[in-house]
């Protein structure tokens, strides 16, 4: 998977966004089905969604979040605006924990 850092934070990250997260252009249902299942680790139900702990917002893979219908199923709008939402949240949390633990611990 292609990475680069995130500004000046010294964190790398996934060059990849699907859902409400992605870059350049939307991505149907179909085709964020076929990308999630083209990654074999990511945690999928029978219904061809991706396994998500509801808390963290993060699936079994570390760092990678979900939200939406991707996680839900095709559901209303106001549902995926309000996982997006809440996605951000948890991933600005975990960047956030990520960048302060990654700063050097000042000698006394």
């Amino acid at each position: 998977m292609e990475q680069r850092n995130l500004g000046r934070s010294g964190l790398i990250v996934s060059v990849v966004g699907l859902g409400c997260n992605n870059f350049g252009g939307r991505m149907g249902m179909t085709a964020t089905r076929a990308v999630v299942h083209k990654a074999p680790d990511l945690g999928v139900t029978g219904w061809g969604t991706l396994k998500i702990d509801w808390k963290s917002m993060m699936t079994n893979l570390d760092g990678v979040f979900a939200a939406g219908d991707i996680v839900r199923g095709a559901s209303l709008v106001v549902w995926a605006v309000r996982d997006g939402r809440d996605a951000a949240e948890r991933i600005h949390s975990y960047l956030t924990t990520r960048a302060q633990a990654a700063l050097p611990v000042a000698a006394e």
